[in-house]
């Protein structure tokens, strides 16, 4: 589980996590992507074989409502620290 996570992180630019301009929104739909990948992972390893059925059906068209709507109003994410968070909680249950 941590590599995924870790591989979550190496995949972000440098530079704070602010990409360039002209790669902005390539980055953040990585980054998106990546974070999806993240989540439903968590999702199967719940051993609840309707949980990621339920969560992809309710959660990925709200967090893709909410990337594209963070993406017009040009909201700021610091995408290092969302993979550091992300970090943490792949060593949290990898350590259990």
């Amino acid at each position: 589980m941590k590599s995924r996570s870790v591989n979550i992180a190496n995949k972000l630019p440098g530079n704070g996590g602010r990409p360039a301009c002209g790669d902005l929104r390539d980055t953040l739909q990585r980054f998106f992507e990546l974070d999806l990948q993240f989540h439903q992972v968590l999702w199967g390893m719940s051993g609840n074989s309707l949980l990621p059925r339920l969560l992809s059906q309710t959660l990925v068209p709200l967090l893709a409502f909410l990337f594209i709507r963070n993406l017009r109003r040009h909201v700021d994410l610091d995408m290092m620290e969302s993979a550091a968070a992300h970090v943490e909680i792949a060593e949290a249950i990898q350590s259990r």
